[in-house]
């Protein structure tokens, strides 16, 4: 089916499409790609629900976390503003959007450089889906994990750990044995240890990352080049470079075969949406 003359232009079917095929770009690190395709799918969301509904918070802050990427963090922020106020109209003060939010407004707080702000905006935010989820829930973990990055930011790396940990503890019993949220707290908790000069136990951790990742998404996706790069670092950090040279060229081959993917994936009806973007 050709969506855009199905629906027409401004059907929020286009806008979500558009929102897929951005997300797909932001895997990719394709930013800019992305920037356009939401904006546009932002529009159309506004003009089908109106400025309070939670499409248009979806769509307010998945184009504030692509200018955030891009590292526009003032462009950022008042998205994210929105979409927690409209967030808060729609569900009230503790709802897991409204955590979502509070997360996605520290990590641009961070970016600004204003990490007591960020950190107090995490708690707040770890708060809420405790309160929701209880303690033991991979939710509550992800905040914990986001917290925990707040610390190592604020020079606290010994309270970046206890978070850490306790969000290990959670998705290890909580999620599957090669969750990527897992491999996600694994990775943190490896660079975490290398700031306080523990190395013998960086490289366990981002190994054991690397296979969960592979496992759950397989060796071809962005995630697992991620982990490849980080592998490739703590190499080059140990005086090995022909270590980590082979290391860098999987993660290059990965995301040159992912742009070939999304290239072919880019038929007739994806450059439509592009196109009618762009005109």
């Amino acid at each position: 089916i050709d969506h855009q003359n199905f629906y027409g232009q401004n059907h929020p079917i286009i806008a979500n499409t558009m929102s897929n095929l951005a997300e797909t770009y932001r895997e990719l690190a394709e930013f800019e790609k992305a920037l356009p395709l939401q904006q546009r799918a932002l529009e159309i969301y506004e003009k089908a629900f109106g400025s309070v509904h939670p499409k248009t918070a979806f769509g307010l802050n998945n184009l504030a976390v692509t200018y955030s990427q891009l590292g526009l963090y003032e462009k950022s922020l008042p998205l994210l503003e929105r979409s927690l106020e409209i967030n808060e109209k729609i569900y009230g003060g503790m709802h897991h959007s409204v955590a979502t939010s509070l997360n996605n407004l520290a990590s641009t707080y961070s970016g600004l450089g204003q990490h007591e702000k960020a950190l107090s905006l995490h708690q707040r935010s770890l708060m809420i889906d405790e309160a929701v989820f209880g303690h033991f829930h991979p939710s509550t973990a992800n905040r914990l994990n986001n917290l925990a990055l707040a610390f190592g930011a604020l020079r606290q790396p010994e309270n970046a750990i206890l978070h850490l940990k306790r969000a290990l503890a959670i998705l290890e019993n909580t999620s599957s044995p090669v969750d990527v949220s897992t491999a996600t707290t694994l990775n943190n908790l490896a660079m975490t240890y290398r700031d306080l000069g523990q190395l013998e136990l960086v490289l366990p951790l981002h190994q054991r990352a690397l296979s969960m990742v592979e496992k759950e998404l397989g060796p071809l996706h962005p995630s697992t080049a991620s982990s490849l790069g980080n592998l490739a670092y703590e190499h080059l950090l140990r005086g090995q470079p022909e270590v980590a040279v082979v290391f860098l060229k999987f993660a290059v081959n990965i995301y040159q075969s992912q742009r070939e993917r999304v290239s072919t994936l880019g038929n007739t009806e994806l450059k439509s949406y592009t196109k009618m973007v762009e005109g």
